[in-house]
């Protein structure tokens, strides 16, 4: 099958994904969604990125009967350690921000400073219209982390992206901004984001990171390589959950 038509089939399947999503986000629920227990708004109704569904491993949960209360809780069972590590936190960089939820709880909690960086353009759009609408002071880089200068690409049933990739250092640097907590989902792009992190890594920010090993080994590098990288820096484990994993230096 040619590149072409491959993109082709690919557009209609996001088209009817969006589709489906989005009619029924407008049925079922409200209009305007709150992240957790925060008064962090966010649109329930959003034809891009089609916020209140379940696509493979990403899952949208309500407190109760969604429809009531309107709240939106992503990944549950790792808000409560999630907000642990912001307490006392300045600065948060929200690596694979995606819809920007746990940028959401950053602002939640008084993090002064946070910064999301994700490579999607229509969810880079929403987290900044998102931002926007909460008054939250924060900046979206609609860019992958990784090595510098390097390329990066993201696919998945509502959206697909490809581009340019840069340091977390290289931003830093540019914007004298050093995160005091991060937090890294970026699918197998984990140890090269890290192994160009080491002045920020040498400050010894907290972190809360998704270690993919299929995404990983598929680029011949491995979960231990990540955790071995971090354990020089003298990073240890405080929680962990499938492939989450909450870390603090000592």
């Amino acid at each position: 099958m040619s590149t072409v038509l491959c993109r082709l089939l690919q557009s209609v399947k996001r088209y009817y994904y969006r589709t489906k999503l989005t009619l029924w986000a407008y049925v079922h629920l409200p209009k305007t969604l709150y992240v957790a227990d925060s008064d962090v708004a966010i649109s329930a109704r959003c034809w891009e990125v089609a916020i209140p569904c379940r696509i493979d491993t990403t899952e949208v949960r309500y407190q109760g009967r969604g429809r009531e209360t309107g709240r939106l809780y992503y990944e549950p069972g790792e808000v409560p350690y999630f907000r642990e590590l912001l307490k006392g936190r300045n600065t948060f960089f929200d690596v694979g921000a995606n819809i920007g939820f746990y940028s959401y709880l950053a602002a939640a909690a008084g993090v002064t400073k946070i910064v999301a960086f994700e490579l999607t353009p229509e969810y880079a759009r929403f987290t900044r219209d998102s931002f926007k609408r909460n008054r939250i002071t924060g900046d979206v880089v609609n860019r992958a982390v990784g090595n510098p200068l390097g390329r990066a690409s993201y696919s998945d049933p509502l959206a697909g992206a490809d581009g340019e990739t840069l340091s977390l250092d290289e931003y830093a640097r540019a914007h004298n901004a050093y995160p005091d907590l991060i937090k890294m989902d970026i699918e197998g792009y984990e140890l090269d984001a890290l192994r160009n992190a080491h002045e920020i890594l040498l400050r010894k920010p907290a972190l809360d990171i998704s270690i993919h090993s299929s995404f990983l080994l598929s680029r011949g590098q491995s979960t231990e390589d990540v955790l071995i990288l971090l354990a020089g820096y003298g990073y240890r484990i405080i929680w962990s959950g499938g492939d989450t994993y909450f870390m603090r230096a000592d």
